[in-house]
């Protein structure tokens, strides 16, 4: 999905023809058992709507509306922390791809959020979920009407393959944060591989370790901050040397002293991702919870934040970075 959906729109359409909720930590491969619905906010001021726009996913290229909040009544700079989460069965052996991104929309203008995808890994595997987690900062003072959009697709069958949405597993929600709360994404994409993948620009090189989503941020007046990193990844096809692809992705705040340079330990949290060839593509939702900030005059006054990917197993995974991965730091005061 570069551009509308992104990247490699040959493999896209494959893959297309193919974040309280704060701190919901990473969506691993183990899919088989349907997780509960995240824990409605409780934060004054927040929403949340599991009422349906739509049942099913047709396989189409088109998105299609799932889930519609309220509208938001923010001024100019106002934060809010977005979760959508989709959960559906599929109707045939293996695929649909799924995914799924927010839209919000006000008077004078609006946003979109990245995509979360992935493959289903099929009818016998029941209620697949994905997740996407998203700042939507208001441009301008008015009310906006922010919507969870869904995507089904596939070459496998597709005259008859749909995605049924699960009621219980799909939910979307809005919960206000700080001002300060900062977000940003990647740039381009990188790969993580043992044996190069030459059909993959940038999976031609053997890259055991890659570190994405770098960014300083200034902490302001805050005590602890909360870090988000989500990281778009996607298994490569052939024999690379073929197998299930295993990596690990973490999310990393360090403190810097007025010198830049770090002035505590650094906090992280590693999630291990297991990528099969049917399911495909997979993000990991990390999350680094209080990091505490501004504990001296001259420790904390900013925070670097990054993602590291290391390969463990299997093929490359390629990072998918335009349209796909974000990061995010949310401070609390």
């Amino acid at each position: 999905m570069r551009g509308a959906l992104s990247r490699r729109t040959a493999a896209l359409v494959l893959l297309l023809a193919l974040v309280v909720l704060t701190g919901i930590g990473v969506l691993i491969y183990a899919h088989r058992k349907v997780p509960a619905v995240p824990g409605r906010p409780t934060t004054a001021g927040a929403v949340f709507s599991q009422d349906l726009l739509a049942t099913t996913l047709p396989n189409s290229t088109a998105s299609v509306p799932v889930l519609r909040l309220p509208p938001l009544a923010m001024l100019a700079g106002d934060a809010q922390y977005l979760v959508a989460q989709l959960g559906g069965r599929s109707n045939i052996v293996r695929t649909p791809m799924m995914g799924t991104r927010i839209i919000c929309l006000g008077k004078g203008g609006g946003g979109g959020s990245v995509w979360t995808v992935q493959n289903h890994l099929g009818q016998a595997y029941g209620v697949n979920i994905e997740r996407l987690r998203w700042l939507w900062r208001a441009p301008n003072s008015t009310s906006y009407t922010c919507t969870m959009y869904g995507v089904a697709t596939t070459v496998v069958q597709p005259d008859v393959a749909r995605l049924d949405i699960d009621q219980r597993t799909t939910i979307l929600t809005a919960t206000p944060v700080a001002r300060s709360s900062a977000q940003w994404f990647m740039s381009s994409d990188s790969c993580v591989g043992a044996v190069p993948d030459p059909g993959v620009p940038e999976c031609a090189v053997a890259r055991h370790s890659s570190t994405v989503l770098q960014h300083t941020v200034d902490t302001g007046g805050a005590t602890s901050a909360s870090v988000l990193t989500d990281v778009q990844l996607s298994r490569e096809y052939g024999s690379y040397p073929g197998g299930t692809s295993t990596v690990d992705v973490t999310a990393q705040a360090t403190v810097l002293g007025t010198d830049g340079q770090p002035c505590a330990p650094t906090r992280s949290t590693t999630a291990r991702l297991v990528i099969t060839n049917d399911l495909h593509h997979l993000k990991a939702n990390v999350t680094v919870t209080g990091v505490p900030v501004n504990q001296t005059a001259s420790c904390g006054r900013s925070l670097s934040v990054s993602a590291v990917v290391n390969h463990v197993s299997g093929n490359p995974v390629t990072i998918e970075g335009p349209s796909y991965s974000n990061a995010m730091v949310m401070f609390n005061r």
